[in-house]
């Protein structure tokens, strides 16, 4: 089941690709979701849309495991994370180290141990070949379909002035 997918920039929502991605010379395509990264450069999900905020999600959900699914083209050095704050200070460290090389764009999974109950887990992909892809993907878990819940949800906005 995915929990949340991996975004993309988009001009009729929000177009800054800081917002999505950093990096350096990264070519990241707003329509077609894909991002070009030169060899060498580091693409970091370690932003507001793409990490993947661990701390919620185990307090309002019951889920157990994760796991971090990419499409990618290309040769790449992946590095998940964990980032949290620990006495007014930022603890950043890599969880999971992974050597990945796809002639084709094709999909690669990663378990996540769950181990932190706050925080956030992110992602870093290194090219290490030129003009290397990420296509996109998500975190994703395994769930009983009967441990998941029938939400019903509303939303009420006000204005002011009741504005259109």
């Amino acid at each position: 089941m995915i929990l949340q997918k991996l975004l993309f920039p988009n001009v009729e929502i929000c177009s800054r690709v800081r917002m999505y991605y950093k990096g350096d010379n990264l070519t990241v395509l707003m329509g077609e979701e894909y991002c070009v990264i030169p060899k060498g450069e580091i693409l970091s999900t370690h932003t507001y849309f793409n990490s993947f905020s661990v701390g919620k999600w185990k307090k309002y959900t019951t889920i157990s495991n994760l796991s971090l699914r990419l499409k990618l083209q290309g040769e790449f050095s992946l590095r998940l994370r964990h980032a949290c704050k620990m006495n007014n200070k930022i603890r950043d460290i890599v969880i999971v180290e992974r050597h990945i090389c796809m002639e084709s764009a094709e999909n690669v999974s990663v378990p996540i141990f769950m181990e932190e109950n706050s925080g956030v887990y992110y992602f870093e992909l290194k090219a290490l070949s030129e003009d290397a892809k990420f296509l996109g993907g998500a975190y994703e878990t395994e769930i009983d379909p009967a441990n998941v819940a029938d939400v019903k949800l509303a939303i009420g906005i006000c204005t002011f002035r009741r504005e259109s």
